[in-house]
């Protein structure tokens, strides 16, 4: 499973309806997102963290975007 569609699944999960709302709750700038999701490997830790726990995903998941993100899918 590639980055993006690990968090597009966290997101439905979440309740969280695009990238813009997604931007509000982590703190991290629409912009930025949109890159990141384009360029998976730019991701840095802190971004994915605040992923993670504005929509609450699995460690397990965690790990699997941590990898999918380091190898750019």
């Amino acid at each position: 499973m590639n980055t993006k569609a690990i968090i597009k699944g966290w997101m439905i999960t979440a309740d969280i309806a695009g990238l813009q709302e997604l931007a509000n709750v982590t703190g991290i700038s629409y912009g930025t997102l949109k890159l990141r999701m384009r360029i998976p490997q730019e991701f840095r830790a802190r971004e994915l963290n605040a992923i993670r726990e504005a929509t609450d995903m699995t460690e397990e998941d965690y790990t699997r975007l941590c990898v999918a993100a380091g190898e750019g899918r």
